[in-house]
């Protein structure tokens, strides 16, 4: 049991915000990277890296209307960055 508990707790997203870590889950489940936990740890590091871009106000998270900026929220950059990888 300890194994798997330590296992799991590695592949938890732990950033900065409870939204970053939805965001981060979302990701992980998108690209199927549960399984690679340098994957995990990776998408964990580009998306602490890039929320900064995001908070427009400054406040140190993203909020909603960040996120759903039309156009320059996160949201957006992210639908377009999956349409450019197909």
């Amino acid at each position: 049991c300890v194994c798997v508990c330590d296992c799991r707790a590695n592949t938890e997203p732990k950033t900065n915000s409870p939204f970053q870590d939805e965001v981060v889950r979302a990701l992980i489940k998108t690209f199927n990277l549960s399984r690679d936990l340098d994957q995990v740890e990776n998408m964990k590091s580009v998306v602490d890296s890039v929320f900064v871009l995001f908070d427009h106000d400054g406040d140190g998270t993203v909020d909603k209307h960040e996120f759903l900026k039309p156009g320059d929220g996160l949201a957006d950059t992210i639908i377009a960055s999956l349409q450019f990888q197909r």
